[in-house]
């Protein structure tokens, strides 16, 4: 039987091809992502070219806002006077959510931190902790995840890789094997999973392409067509998902148009083994002193990531 690859430990482990949906965008997902046929109602084209969609967004345009300065004009729409009310950062201890720890400290945005035993696995993470203890932020460790869908007015990263800094790992097709054990082309796996359909959809992702004035000259550029087009309802709940917290308790950060035209304009062709992050990391350092510069690395957020994903009910 043919498989695919799953990142849970980079262990591969079998699973039927068989069409899982009806919808185009988990479809095309499906063939090359294990994870878009675990969860196929997470895998939508939010701009409602590929599917049909009620909640469709703006098809992006160009900007001149940088990240950075985009996201410091941003956090003022976190700024609240009641410290009972005020956001509370979900921060995995990975570059994203520290980020975002920065920019609300840089513009005084009153916050709090709930965090876990992983949020702590580098050695880095252990001083922003300290650092941000030192400004009288209020950090809360957490040791179960449902306990963060009890708090209220949440804040996380979540969707920041798939729009700013995607692994190559996540780049590369994960589609189906050949008989020779090569993974198969997005074009063969299509038409191998979907023999009468196969060549359409291929054309409908070319099309799609061309929707959104994105060129592509091979399947590196046809996987990040597609997962940010599609799979970025996925990236930006999984988290809520896995504690069980509510929609409106739990808001990503970066889920704002304004961020999608950045990605869009200045981060499409980044991944982060290219360095994408290193603005990020300046200012992290900028604000949490050039000591930890160095030290920042990518976490792996371990705890977004059940061992068991049949415990994952969405």
């Amino acid at each position: 039987m043919p498989y695919c690859a799953i990142d849970f430990g980079k262990t591969e482990y079998p699973f039927d091809v068989s069409p899982v949906c009806n919808r185009t965008s988990a479809k095309i997902m499906g063939c090359v992502n294990y994870l878009a046929r675990k969860f196929p109602n997470l895998v939508l084209d939010r701009f409602g070219i590929l599917d049909k969609n009620c909640a469709a967004i703006r098809l992006p345009v160009l900007t001149n806002w940088s990240l950075i300065d985009f996201s410091l004009v941003y956090t003022k729409n976190f700024a609240f006077r009641d410290l009972d009310s005020c956001p509370v950062l979900c921060w995995s201890g990975g570059i994203d959510s520290t980020f975002i720890a920065a920019c609300f400290l840089h513009e005084g945005i009153n916050f709090r931190v709930a965090y876990n035993e992983q949020s702590l696995a580098d050695s880095w993470s252990e001083e922003i902790l300290k650092k941000l203890e030192s400004n009288n932020i209020y950090c809360c460790k957490m040791y179960r995840l449902e306990e963060y869908a009890e708090l209220d007015n949440c804040v996380t990263g979540d969707g920041a890789d798939i729009l700013f800094s995607p692994s190559v790992d996540d780049l590369v097709v994960n589609s189906p094997r050949n008989q020779f054990g090569q993974h198969m082309g997005i074009s063969d796996a299509l038409s191998y999973v979907y023999p009468n359909e196969g060549k359409l959809l291929y054309n409908k992702l070319l099309n799609y392409g061309k929707k959104l004035r994105r060129n592509i000259s091979g399947d590196r550029d046809l996987s990040r067509l597609i997962n940010w087009g599609t799979f970025y309802y996925f990236k930006r709940d999984y988290f809520r998902a896995v504690t069980g917290a509510k929609k409106e308790n739990m808001i990503p950060f970066f889920d704002d148009s304004a961020f999608m035209d950045i990605s869009y304009t200045s981060y499409w062709n980044s991944t982060y083994e290219d360095g994408c992050k290193e603005d990020r990391r300046k200012f992290i350092a900028s604000v949490f002193g050039k000591s930890v510069f160095k030290k920042i690395r990518r976490n792996p957020s371990p705890y977004y990531r059940p061992s068991n994903l049949d415990e994952l009910y969405l």
